[in-house]
Formats: C-alpha cells, sequence, structure tokens
C-alpha cells in the first residue's frame, strides 16, 4: 500500500472534514506522508474547488473522504437523540440548543464523479459502503480505496467489497466515529486492531487516539502497516505556521 504511494513516511493525515485544508494535506505530503481532505460536507462543486487547489500545492499523493449517509434519516430518531443530549447540553452552556430538522445530505453520487474525474490517488469513506459498483471505478483508475471500520464485523464487509486497506478506527478518536453496523462495544484502538487481524487479510490503518503513545519504535502500530493522526498534526501544523516558533 504504502509502496504504490510512494510513502516516505508510514503515516496519514486524518481527512478531518471542516478542519483539514489544501495547504495542510499538502503540506503532509510534501512531507512523505499522505495528505488527506475531508469532502463529507462539501457540494461537488467545493469538492472540486479543493482538490484543484491542493494539487497546485503538491505533487505527491493525498487522499479525499467522503460521507457514506443513509438517504433517509427519520426525524422521530433525530429528535429522540436531541431530548438524549439535553441534560448534557445544559452541563456545558447556557445557550439554548437549537439543531435543524431540515436535512439536507450532500450529493454522495455526484461527489464521487467528481473525484474519479480529478484523478485522486486515494478514496476512502466512512459512515457505511457504497455500492462494489463505485468501488471498481475508482480501483479500475488506478485509485486506492480505503473503508473505515469500528469492528470486525464492518471490517469483513469492507474486505467483501473489494476494498484496498481497512482504516481501524478505536473509542479513542478525537472526532466522530464512522459506525455503520451496532457500534458496540466500543473497541479500543489496540484491541480493535487485535481482533481485525483475525478475521482479514487486507492492511490494516490504525486510526483514533495514535498521537505518541500506540506509534512504536518498530514503525507498526499493534501490527498495522500504516498509522492514520489528525488532532496531532493539526497541532503541529498550527505551532510550525507561527512566525517565530
Amino acid at each position: 500500500m504504502d509502496e504504490r504511494l510512494a510513502l516516505k513516511l508510514p503515516l496519514i493525515q486524518a481527512p478531518m472534514g471542516g478542519v483539514a485544508t489544501p495547504q495542510l494535506a499538502a503540506a503532509v505530503s510534501n512531507t512523505g506522508a499522505l495528505g488527506s481532505l475531508g469532502g463529507g460536507y462539501m457540494t461537488p462543486e467545493e469538492l472540486q474547488k479543493v482538490v484543484r487547489e491542493t494539487k497546485v500545492l503538491t505533487k505527491h499523493p493525498f487522499g479525499v473522504n467522503l460521507f457514506v449517509l443513509e438517504k433517509d434519516i427519520l426525524l422521530p430518531d433525530l429528535l429522540a437523540a436531541l431530548e438524549f443530549i439535553k441534560p448534557f447540553w445544559k452541563e456545558l452552556t447556557d445557550e439554548p440548543l437549537e439543531v435543524s430538522t431540515e436535512l439536507k445530505l450532500p450529493a454522495f453520487e455526484e461527489q464521487v464523479e467528481v473525484l474519479l474525474e480529478e484523478k485522486i490517488s486515494v478514496f476512502s469513506f466512512t459512515f457505511g459502503i457504497p455500492s462494489e459498483d463505485i468501488i471498481q471505478r475508482f480501483r479500475k483508475q488506478g485509485i486506492l480505496v480505503f473503508g473505515t471500520a469500528t469492528n470486525p464485523r464492518e471490517a469483513i464487509l469492507l474486505e467483501r467489497v473489494g476494498c484496498d486497506g481497512i482504516v481501524c478506527q478505536g473509542y479513542e478518536a478525537g472526532g466522530h466515529r464512522g459506525c455503520f453496523s451496532n457500534p458496540d462495544p466500543c473497541y479500543s484502538l489496540s484491541v480493535l486492531l487485535s481482533l481485525t487481524k483475525r478475521v482479514v487479510k487486507l492492511p490494516l490503518i490504525a486510526a483514533g487516539g495514535n498521537y505518541g503513545w500506540l506509534w512504536d519504535r518498530s514503525g507498526s502500530c499493534d501490527g498495522s502497516k500504516v498509522c492514520a493522526i489528525g488532532n496531532g498534526i493539526c497541532h503541529d501544523y498550527r505551532k510550525r505556521s507561527k512566525p517565530g516558533l
């Protein structure tokens, strides 16, 4: 996997939708790791714009992540979730809890067409699994495909549809976890990696709470070949971007 991408460092910058910019992704790729863009929240037009901006800033491979979301989100489920979090919200702030119940999901199929047109290096996804046809369209163009698993069952499903690698995301993740089947139990990263490598043969990418404590001197994170880091890279990038640091 890292050989195909010609990575000098076995590291992937986590996509971090709404946080990762073309500048950040390009800076990571230019160091020899794999930069990433989080395109889940973007319209197809916005997505194409940031991909092209990133191409100007780096000639090295980078990836783009999309959300595979259910087309029908039930309003009763949303309202039940809001009721559940109300007590916690009141402990944190006096601001009213205001959430729109008018949900407009990104046009996933149109986002996919943008990425195929732009011939990116890596397509990754979370919150579900695209159709096998979509996955094969990427692979036929030589684009690596990574899916996100939070339990071994999800990893098995990702292997079956033809992914090239699996991002194993433990509960330590700083952002959302990409569950698409029963999320319980919440596996720690080390337990998830240990269980998953017994049931799939694909390369595993360790994600979730990696900043410093799981990466060992041998260059492997509990048996995975590549490690994904989000918060740690953001912190370091902000620090280095400030004059005088």
